[in-house]
């Protein structure tokens, strides 16, 4: 587990929880480097990111959805709940 967050998903899905709501960029930089490092061959860019903890903190939700925007952008799919 990484400051911030942790996965909860199987080698076939992506599943992550934030624990933290200190950086939006970072804790969304950290959930792809790993998304990637544990699926190198794998099509697949889909994963969800279960965003409860951020939802009363505007200033750090508002820079994770610019950096999931610019994820999109490089074709992931990135699947936000609440």
């Amino acid at each position: 587990m990484a400051s911030g967050w942790e996965y909860c998903g199987t080698r076939e899905d992506g599943y992550y929880h934030i624990l933290a709501h200190d950086d939006g960029d970072r804790i969304l930089e950290e959930i792809v480097a790993h998304f990637e490092s544990s699926r190198p061959t794998s099509a697949d860019r889909a994963f969800i990111v279960d965003m409860h903890l951020m939802e009363h903190d505007f200033a750090e939700l508002r820079k994770f959805q610019r950096r999931v925007a610019h994820y999109e952008r490089l074709g992931y799919e990135i699947m936000l709940t609440f």
